[in-house]
């Protein structure tokens, strides 16, 4: 396979030309003002104990979705399904025949015999 000089030297001059553009671009970052400490917003604290220890939130290997009091009140969540619009990935789908719902989170459901997903309402 024969490659044209002409052609090959465009390409090793484009490979050059990057690094360069990318060095220079960085230079015109904007400086960034530190926050005022008077006016700092702290994260609340959430231990879970699903685990039957407790555990900071961050700390734990599965994914949590926390809807807090205040959460509920604001959307006007009057029952289980309704949370369902507050938490992504997360729906209730009716049961057939009766007046329950079946919590299916991320495409996993429970099944008869196997809990894949749990719901825990704290109150």
């Amino acid at each position: 396979m024969k490659i044209r000089p002409h052609a090959f030297a465009v390409a090793v001059c484009a490979a050059l030309a990057l690094p360069a553009h990318a060095q220079h671009a960085a230079g015109n970052a904007f400086a960034q003002t530190k926050p005022d400490k008077g006016q700092a917003k702290s994260l609340a604290t959430i231990v879970v104990t699903v685990t039957k220890r407790a555990e900071l939130m961050q700390d734990v290997p599965i994914a949590i979705s926390v809807v807090t009091s205040q959460d509920i009140r604001t959307a006007g969540v009057t029952s289980a399904a309704d949370i369902a619009s507050l938490v992504p990935g997360f729906v209730m789908v009716p049961l057939f025949g009766s007046s329950g719902y079946n919590p299916v989170i991320r495409g996993l459901s429970t099944t008869i015999g196997g809990p894949n997903v749990g719901f825990f309402v704290d109150g």
